[in-house]
């Protein structure tokens, strides 16, 4: 009887370490992604059209007209300072929206994570549907989102895809395109 009820209680013990152990998951995933600003290098970013409208009216840019659904945003040296580094450009073909081009360091939101690849022990590919955090009134409501990439090209239709990488912590190591 005491050798039963030992196995039991090793067996119990044994359940309840697994229960503390840390696997990586889609939780986790999302948590490295927003856990430290992000370095992005040109990267896409997916404008509303009130976005558009309040950063005209912000001296972010000034909207000049192409044709009836055609705009291009130029940039001022505020929307520079945002880090922002090429023009607003609504109604581009292709394009679900006005998409604006950046480069520097930004927090993000990992609104959803599709899929997860495990790479081995210390490197995973996450598909992530992902928002910018821009630190200006215009983008308050609702944050830009980022832009992936499919054959090339960015596209709203795309998540970005990012490596996290296991040093000292798991972090961003890039984005994948």
């Amino acid at each position: 009887m005491k050798r039963i009820s030992r196995t039991a209680l090793l067996s119990l013990f044994v359940l309840l370490a697994g229960c503390g152990s840390s696997e990586f998951n889609k939780d986790t995933a999302k948590e490295v992604i927003e856990a430290n600003p992000v370095q992005l290098n040109g990267e896409q970013l997916l404008l509303t059209e009130e976005q558009v409208t309040c950063g005209n009216q912000q001296d972010l840019w000034h909207l000049t007209q192409l044709g009836s659904k055609k705009a291009i945003g130029h940039l001022t040296d505020k929307g520079r300072a945002l880090q922002f580094t090429d023009d607003v450009r609504v109604g581009e073909q292709g394009a679900a929206g006005a998409t604006v081009q950046v480069t520097g360091k930004f927090a993000l939101r990992a609104l959803q994570v599709p899929s997860l690849q495990n790479e081995g022990e210390r490197s995973r590919v996450v598909e992530a549907k992902t928002v910018v955090v821009v630190n200006h009134e215009c983008f308050k409501g609702s944050s830009p989102a980022l832009l992936g990439v499919r054959r090339g090209e960015f596209t709203a239709s795309a998540n970005p895809m990012f490596r996290l990488k296991l040093r000292d912590d798991w972090s961003v190591s890039e984005l994948i395109h």
